[in-house]
């Protein structure tokens, strides 16, 4: 495999990492850092389970005698799905500038479980594309071997 080949392998995977890990971190990323930077806690109480909806827990909270709603899921400083019912008190954090956002558990949390997974991401799914670039290539180039040819400029006819 040529140096140029090599050079263009690496800048794909590079840019495929960089996508991946945008396109994956605009989802909840940005978020759940505002809420581990700004955050404040506040007392919610939990409005709605929807289990056959990936287990989403539907929760209602008030700042400053105006209520919010926003949606989560367990397991990091609230009972677990199975454990928390309608009516009962969770932990919310919510942006005291922009209290319509707001998180279910805490948001510290939320960002490092968050995290791990987009770092994966970013890190198997370019490494795996470069891998199978690599062997179509290299079948390609055996199947076709005779595929660019050049004129033999020494012959004479």
């Amino acid at each position: 495999m040529n140096r140029h080949f090599r050079v263009r392998l690496f800048l794909i995977w590079l840019g495929s990492v960089v996508a991946v890990t945008l396109l994956l971190g605009s989802i909840n990323w940005p978020k759940y850092y505002r809420l581990a930077q700004q955050g404040v806690l506040a007392e919610g109480s939990v409005t709605q389970k929807e289990p056959e909806n990936h287990q989403i827990i539907r929760y209602s909270y008030f700042v400053s005698k105006n209520s919010y709603n926003g949606v989560g899921h367990d397991g990091f400083g609230n009972p677990s799905f199975e454990e928390i019912k309608v009516g009962d008190r969770v932990k919310v954090y919510y942006l005291p500038k922009n209290p319509e956002i707001s998180c279910l558990d805490n948001p510290s949390q939320l960002l490092e479980n968050e995290t791990i997974p987009i770092i994966l991401a970013a890190l198997v799914f370019p490494s795996l594309a470069i891998v199978f670039i690599k062997t179509i290539k290299k079948k390609w180039l055996k199947s076709n071997k005779y595929w660019i040819t050049f004129p033999n400029r020494n012959h004479q006819g």
